[in-house]
């Protein structure tokens, strides 16, 4: 018998584990995947870290959240700075006063106001986005990269998927403003292995195929639909494909991540891991990803029938007695990382 059963080894389940161990609480941990870390998780390919579900960069201005964190692993300081490739002619990324001046001859923020509406509106992603970017910026960055991600034209993507997109009139260049920005030194597996350090962790295991469960409690980061044995539906997410490559050499594209948002290269973006922590090697290694293919659940489709189907299996988990239902997917939810643990943070401090 245990206190806590957690079925997840992701960033809530693990954050979960540590903090409930930390209070005396006996904890098993049983994860599906042969690794834990979840979409997190790092491999070592010589001595570069390879991000094996693609990029995953800490960032947060939560002080209580780094100061955890950086009690287990240390942090190289690393700038965000992607670059976008359109029909073989680069830009730089973020969307800012830079793109403006590459795309409209904009110096000032006054003259790129006459292409940028920051109080613009839309009832999906076309209309949203020619109206808050201008017909050019937004076709550059936006119309086909999405469609290529989505799997559909961008009048039937919500506008909600633009609205996560860092846009400022300036010539700041790093995609992220949170006051810490990093990658593990030493890769995020090993947060994972210090987490759950101590724990009782079965990896390969199936949650739903266990015969013989005791517990007292149960923490759940599995899919919300799945635990409810999709009785209301199936909630949809979109996928893609992390195609790995060693390349026997120094430097492949000069950047951590390139996108190519032209619908006529299949992928949409290549990630050259070493430039995350700037490590020196003979080789490299890349990684394409290839989207609407493969089975991970990755990015839910927040539409007006998701959210329906999603509201039925919410109000039904809050009537289960001493069974919590969280993180990424137990949340149908695309959240940022320290999110992720400011949230499990708050369900253990509610328990506790």
């Amino acid at each position: 018998m245990v206190d806590f059963l957690i079925v997840g080894a992701g960033l809530y389940g693990s954050v979960c584990a540590r903090v409930l161990a930390d209070k005396g609480y006996k904890v098993k941990v049983i994860e599906s995947r042969d690794h834990i870390g979840g979409n997190c998780y790092t491999f070592k390919e010589g001595n570069i870290d390879v991000h094996k579900y693609g990029a995953h960069i800490f960032h947060t201005s939560d002080e209580e959240i780094w100061s955890f964190v950086n009690k287990y692993i240390s942090f190289y300081t690393y700038f965000h700075r992607p670059v976008v490739d359109y029909n073989s002619k680069m830009y730089s990324l973020p969307i800012n006063l830079w793109t403006y001046y590459e795309l409209y001859g904009c110096r000032t923020p006054k003259e790129a106001l006459e292409y940028f509406n920051p109080n613009a509106e839309g009832s999906n992603l076309r209309e949203y986005g020619i109206n808050l970017l201008g017909e050019k910026v937004y076709n550059t960055f936006i119309k086909e990269y999405s469609e290529k991600q989505w799997g559909r034209k961008d009048k039937d993507i919500p506008s909600s998927v633009l609205k996560r997109l860092p846009i400022e009139l300036n010539y700041n260049t790093s995609y992220f403003k949170d006051k810490y920005v990093g990658i593990p030194t030493n890769g995020y597996t090993e947060l994972f292995d210090k987490l759950l350090r101590g724990i009782d962790v079965e990896l390969s295991t199936d949650f739903f195929n266990l015969k013989e469960l005791h517990y007292k409690n149960l923490i759940y980061t599995g899919p919300i639909d799945r635990y409810f044995k999709y009785k209301y539906g199936k909630l949809e997410y979109k996928s893609c494909i992390f195609d790995h490559t060693i390349l026997e050499e120094e430097n492949y594209q000069g950047a951590a991540v390139v996108n190519y948002t032209s619908i006529n290269v299949p992928y949409t973006r290549v990630i050259e891991h070493k430039h995350f922590t700037g490590v020196k090697s003979k080789q490299t290694v890349i990684t394409k990803e290839y989207p609407n293919s493969g089975d991970l659940l990755l990015y839910p489709v927040s539409d007006k029938n998701n959210k329906e189907i999603l509201s039925k299996y919410l109000k039904e988990s809050s009537y289960i007695k001493n069974v919590h239902i969280g993180g990424r997917l137990g949340g149908y939810q695309y959240i940022d990382m320290d999110k992720t643990i400011r949230l499990a943070f708050d369900f253990v401090t509610r328990y506790l």
